[in-house]
């Protein structure tokens, strides 16, 4: 007995040991056998979400997209939209006008690339409307005399990602998670849950839902992009800068309106051919999420958006096809729906202890009726929303600040729900674009 009581934590140790080694191992073989994820070049093999609101005339397809006939208006260009079904995780829009201004790079340099192959000019300025890195990495490709130009807290932030290392980190939690995936999927997604001890369930799914939230971006070239070539802007706008070309404003009006889905959001409107580039203000056809907040300050912004225009406007938003005002609505409608769940619906979860967030979250995704659902697909999106409303009141209604460990905790929920979904229904798990 007393050998047996000396040598079992060995031989147990021995055996823990064993098993990492074996595990690395068998990673490795399969990081070695697993080619690459294929990477695109355009957004053109998308699915699109079914039932998406369309226009007439601006179908939910790939490519540029003319907003107006030539000489509308009696003026002398022509606003144009570049949209990427179907509107989900990096999958932005951009916009141009014929005078040479470009709104917006799109994620990655190479499908930047092929959009400018359909310009209909030459790029003399680059706006960006907001600093998220599916809106400003494809800048390296833009001549590097072409003046960029954006708000002073939307330079703040394009220089984080451009020293802070973050890109590198990008690419490996991409090429991990690729890898875990894909494990998971040879494995099964049925088998692999249903083996787990049942208080293993809860990590192994956490582990999955990162794994799948990464895999959602492992198809973009993250790992051309250039960190040194991120944009400096010429100037800094703010509501009602302007933007000299030849001796003459451009025809636009800019809007700042501070942090709300990202740390930074503004418009460019042309009210003489009545367009306006929204960023990420607006989500078409598909949930919005904020990353800054609060719900009312996207409530007061698309209100004053509303109140500026009228049913002849049309809006090219951050993700997702052209729209008008009733999709501006919508939006609005999305956020209000969203502010008073937090308020009613959490009412007795206290404010202050932030471990409640999720509790919040899940518990408005519950009460989500099939129809809200259909209007805003991914609609576990509002899990984060919430989380940020709730961190947002406790910083008495100021933008709330989240660190990127928070970020990923909160994206890897989102994937946790697909992996739940897929689990459900004896789904594999494949990625569809």
């Amino acid at each position: 007995l007393q050998v047996c009581n000396c040598y079992v934590p060995q031989l147990m140790a021995w055996v823990c040991c064993g098993l990492g080694i074996a595990c690395l191992t068998s990673l490795v073989l399969w990081y070695l056998i697993l080619p690459a994820p294929p990477r695109v070049t355009d957004a053109c093999g998308n699915l699109k979400f079914p039932g998406t609101r369309e226009l007439d005339g601006f179908p939910f397809t790939c490519g540029w997209q003319q907003l107006r006939p030539p000489q509308y208006g009696g003026v002398s260009y022509t606003p144009f939209a570049f949209i990427q079904p179907n509107g989900s995780l990096c999958w932005s829009n951009a916009g141009y006008v014929t005078s040479g201004l470009l709104v917006d790079t799109l994620t990655d340099p190479v499908l930047t690339e092929t959009m400018l192959k359909g310009v209909q000019g030459d790029v003399k300025y680059l706006v960006f409307t907001h600093p998220d890195v599916d809106h400003i990495l494809g800048n390296q490709v833009i001549p590097r005399q072409v003046p960029r130009y954006g708000t002073r807290e939307s330079q703040t932030e394009v220089n984080v990602v451009k020293d802070s290392g973050m890109l590198n980190k990008i690419i490996m939690g991409i090429n991990v998670g690729h890898y875990v995936w894909e494990a998971a999927q040879a494995i099964g997604l049925q088998r692999l849950v249903g083996a787990a001890p049942g208080p293993l369930q809860g990590y192994l799914m956490n582990a999955l839902g990162w794994a799948r939230s990464q895999v959602f971006m492992r198809h973009f070239n993250f790992e051309v992009v250039e960190p040194g070539t991120l944009p400096t802007f010429e100037s800094y706008l703010d509501t009602g800068s302007t933007i000299m070309a030849g001796g003459s404003a451009l025809p636009i009006e800019f809007r700042h309106f501070g942090p709300i889905h990202s740390k930074s959001d503004s418009i460019l409107m042309l009210p003489e051919v009545k367009v306006a580039y929204t960023g990420d203000l607006l989500f078409i056809g598909i949930a919005p999420i904020m990353w800054a907040g609060p719900a009312q300050a996207w409530i007061s912004a698309l209100s004053e958006i509303l109140s500026a225009t009228d049913e002849e406007w049309l809006f090219v938003p951050g993700h997702g096809p052209v729209t008008d005002q009733a999709g501006v609505r919508s939006v609005r409608s999305y956020f209000e729906f969203l502010d008073n769940s937090v308020t009613e619906t959490c009412k007795d979860l206290p404010l202050e202890d932030d471990s409640l967030d999720q509790v919040c979250g899940e518990r408005i995704l519950a009460a989500l009726t099939d129809n809200f659902r259909r209007t805003y697909p991914e609609e576990q999106r509002i899990v984060i929303s919430s989380t940020i409303e709730r961190m947002s009141r406790r910083n008495d209604g100021a933008p709330a600040v989240v660190p990127l460990g928070l970020k990923i905790a909160l994206l890897s929920k989102l994937g946790a729900h697909e992996v739940a979904k897929d689990v459900k229904q004896n789904k594999p798990g494949n990625i569809e674009l």
